[in-house]
């Protein structure tokens, strides 16, 4: 019988080296992909911020309008009120000037 210097690994000895070699692989492409989104996202900023700065102007813009209408409501409602005034006093005068005639 012959014996063997070194032992051969087992099978679940080189599974497991299989596995930690895949592993190494998986940690090695995630850091790679890690680097590539920070690397995008910080080409990406200054078109994030200017649009962080637009959506900001618009809702300033928002808020002034939505104030413009509130004071056009009220002045719409005051002049229609004035003008329905006017009127009532027209017909006033007209029926006297007509019973003065």
């Amino acid at each position: 019988m012959t014996t063997l210097s070194a032992p051969l690994p087992s099978i679940h000895h080189q599974h497991a080296l299989q596995a930690l070699h895949t592993l190494e692989q998986d940690i090695h492409r995630l850091r790679e992909s890690m680097t590539l989104l920070h690397d995008l996202v910080q080409d990406q900023q200054p078109t994030l911020d200017s649009i962080e700065d637009s959506i900001r102007h618009s809702k300033e813009q928002t808020e002034a309008a939505k104030e413009d209408l509130q004071q056009a409501e009220v002045y719409q409602a005051s002049t229609s009120a004035t003008n329905r005034l006017i009127a009532l006093a027209g017909i006033i005068v007209s029926g006297i000037v007509y019973i003065l005639l």
